[in-house]
């Protein structure tokens, strides 16, 4: 046989190879027969934004076994997703670790996306629930919001609720002042933004600078009182706004 003739019948077989292997590019670690594969998502379930947009990043979790339930390290996953971004790129594939995870990145997806997870012959898929996402409250705790002295410090209480009224976790929530707010006192939000809890909550707190604060708001007729607010990322749903009062 010709060597031209055995590079053509080579090209083939390797095409016939990958037609076979659904999900599959030359190059990919394949698992062995019966592998099996587990996909899951973190947070379960997405909150949308006003425009009907994810508000919030999620992870998907895919895990690769034997047929016996034994961890395969080294495996290549694709990801897959019918809405929305992934990182990486859709149809990239990712590496299983020491205890046959892969793990990729969903944003900008809407309403029930649908993800899907293949390695070799295994494969699994799981559908996004959503609500429409609406911050409800923000809160100052503990005693009045009364800025007292420039070393004053704030912890304020964002909840996200959806619908339902019930609180949705995995929310990426920034704070800051009010665009109208009294520009003479200025601090720093630590987290913002972070990601709402299992009941929907994020707590920051807000430090004045007490540099600013004492060239701007000591004195008679000097009022520092302001507003602050909780947003999503982009600032498509934000909260009410709360009122720190200047009493110094």
């Amino acid at each position: 046989m010709s060597r031209s003739r055995s590079g053509a019948v080579l090209r083939a077989c390797m095409l016939f190879a990958a037609i076979m292997v659904p999900g599959c590019q030359s190059g990919d670690r394949i698992p062995p027969d019966g592998s099996t594969i587990n996909l899951s998502a973190s947070p379960a379930s997405i909150v949308l934004d006003a425009n009907g947009i994810q508000a919030a990043p999620v992870t998907l979790l895919a895990t690769v076994r034997t047929s016996v339930g034994v961890p395969l390290p080294g495996q290549d996953v694709r990801f897959t997703t019918s809405s929305g971004a992934l990182t990486p790129l859709a149809g990239t594939p990712v590496r299983t670790d020491d205890f046959g995870n892969a793990r990729s990145i969903l944003q900008g997806a809407t309403v029930g996306p649908q993800i899907t997870a293949t390695a070799g012959k295994a494969t699994q898929s799981l559908t996004l629930t959503a609500a429409k996402g609406q911050i409800s409250t923000i809160t100052l705790s503990p005693g009045l919001n009364q800025l007292l002295t420039c070393n004053d410090t704030f912890d304020l209480t964002a909840t996200v609720l959806d619908s339902a009224g019930i609180g949705v976790q995995g929310v990426s929530v920034q704070f800051a002042f009010t665009s109208s707010a009294n520009t003479a006192v200025t601090g720093t939000f630590n987290p913002s933004p972070g990601q709402t809890d299992a009941s929907g909550q994020i707590t920051t707190t807000l430090t004045i600078d007490s540099n600013t604060c004492n060239n701007r708001c000591v004195g008679n007729g000097k009022d520092c009182s302001t507003f602050v607010q909780a947003m999503t990322i982009g600032g498509t749903v934000v909260s009410n706004s709360a009122q720190i009062l200047d009493q110094i």
